[in-house]
């Protein structure tokens, strides 16, 4: 590109040399319309549209789509995690189960794992208790004496692998979990 001043021609050069042109311009020649119009060209460069931030709009809808699903995951995780305490307590006294029966195979003697409906504990005779959690619903049914809510209630491991007791049903406000024993062969299963 070039431009006619005072019959001279000036053509685009490198940026040292455009501010040489430039001092020049304003200081040597006169201003007339020619050079106001060269001055105002070389001095304007291509702006470049300034985006240093985030409108009032995007920051709005940006801080309500981030409560939306903080707010949708609370309910999701709010409604697993009862159901979550549920299989960990089955898992729990059925682990219980087990470790009485292989005690009973290591040692070559009785135990039993003693459930106490009343407090909400269980654990192996003579071992430690643990607590079932308030929200969980416990009952036993009993092959002879039907469903038991309340009392103590021991299932008994004989060193033959037999077991005697009957199925432990635990439940809260969503789901219900039923823990059977298998008399002859001493298996625990969840269902």
């Amino acid at each position: 590109m070039s431009c006619l001043i005072n019959n001279f021609t000036v053509t685009v050069i490198p940026s040292e040399a455009r501010n040489l042109v430039l001092r020049l311009l304003r200081d040597a020649v006169p201003r007339n319309d020619i050079v106001k119009r060269c001055y105002k060209h070389y001095t304007k460069t291509p702006r470049m549209k300034k985006n240093n931030g985030f409108t009032l709009l995007e920051l709005i809808i940006v801080l309500f789509l981030i409560t939306l699903i903080l707010g949708l995951s609370t309910i999701f995780f709010a409604n697993i995690l009862p159901s979550n305490r549920l299989n960990a307590t089955v898992r729990d006294i059925s682990a219980t189960i087990r470790q009485a029966r292989t005690l009973t195979r290591t040692h070559g003697e009785r135990q039993a794992v003693t459930i106490d409906l009343d407090s909400k504990k269980y654990g192996i005779e003579g071992r430690g208790v643990k607590d079932i959690p308030s929200d969980i619903y416990i009952k036993v049914i009993d092959p002879l004496s039907g469903e038991i809510y309340s009392g103590k209630y021991q299932i008994v491991l004989h060193a033959t692998g037999s077991i005697e007791g009957g199925t432990i049903v635990l439940w809260n406000n969503k789901k219900t979990v039923s823990i059977q024993m298998d008399p002859v062969v001493g298996s625990v299963v969840i269902k």
